[in-house]
């Protein structure tokens, strides 16, 4: 999924927003493995076309954190924990 397409849908999250986000993330990648992120992309399309604007900030937000947490390589000036 194009980053710009996610960032489209962005809000400001509040930190129980955040917490119910990665939570779903998770869930979704526990359940469907490889075919979570296209799963995602698939209802955030239909939102989308719904014109439901605000299933589909919370969809990008969900492939966001299903994007970061698939990510194995460190991004440059990142610091090791």
């Amino acid at each position: 999924m194009n980053n710009a397409y996610l960032q489209a849908f962005a809000t400001e999250p509040t930190p129980m927003d955040e917490i119910a986000i990665w939570r779903a993330a998770r869930l979704l990648i526990d359940q469907y493995g490889a075919a979570a992120i296209e799963r995602g992309c698939a209802h955030l399309r239909e939102l989308t076309a719904a014109g439901d604007i605000e299933g589909c900030q919370m969809w990008a937000r969900i492939l966001a954190a299903m994007n970061e947490l698939g990510r194995t390589e460190r991004r440059d000036g990142e610091a090791v924990n």
